[in-house]
């Protein structure tokens, strides 16, 4: 417990200075090429994501404008369909959302879409480059590379790269999974490394988030 109880207010601090960076000094990053909905993009491993139609988000009941510019993966090996991952949810101003945890999973499903577990924003690392074992441990992170979904990382301004920040730097998103042995406890994703983050009190801090369609 006191371990816990020392990391979490690092953890808040690190939130906190995040939403100060990203509403005044984070820079678009995104080099992307310019897509329309239904092009597809093969990822380097060569797993090929479609980006959604407006219909298509339509038939999952998920509202099209709340999910901005969404992607959706192939069936996976068991046959299940594939994921469909919204833009990360941002403010009208188009500053970034930061909610706690409840409130992320209550915007979510106020647009008839649900928080990823950690396990789909570990699947997405996987088709990004990143090899896990059964077991879900990273094996080999070689060859990683945050693609085709936007938002991931973001560019830092260069006067805080001077200061001592790195220039890129990934986003922390909620996940829906809960420590199994403490309920208090949420998982994060950086998905902008391929990374679980820590589980952290999903009441006191807040972080940015991305829904799943459907």
């Amino acid at each position: 417990m006191k371990a816990l109880s020392f990391l979490v207010p690092l953890f808040l601090l690190a939130v906190h200075s995040s939403v100060a960076f990203s509403d005044a000094h984070v820079v678009a990053s995104d080099q992307r090429p310019h897509t329309k909905p239904g092009d597809t993009r093969k990822t380097t491993t060569g797993v090929i994501l479609t980006r959604t139609t407006d219909s298509e988000l339509t038939k999952l009941g998920t509202d099209p404008e709340k999910c901005g510019e969404a992607w959706t993966e192939p069936k996976h090996p068991d046959g299940k369909a594939g994921k469909t991952w919204c833009d990360m949810v941002r403010k009208k101003d188009g500053t970034i959302n930061y909610l706690n945890h409840e409130d992320a999973i209550k915007y979510c499903e106020s647009m008839h879409a649900k928080l990823p577990s950690r396990e789909d924003f570990e699947q997405l690392s996987v088709y990004f480059g990143i090899t896990r074992g059964t077991d879900g441990k990273i094996h080999s992170e070689e060859g990683y590379e945050p693609q085709i979904l936007p938002s991931l990382t973001y560019t830092r301004s260069e006067g805080l790269v001077k200061a001592g920040l790195k220039k890129i730097e990934s986003y922390f998103f909620w996940t829906a999974t809960y420590d199994k042995k403490a309920r208090f406890s949420v998982n994060t994703f950086g998905a902008g490394d391929g990374h679980s983050g820590d589980y952290v009190d999903p009441k006191t801090n807040i972080m940015a988030f991305r829904c799943i369609a459907g």
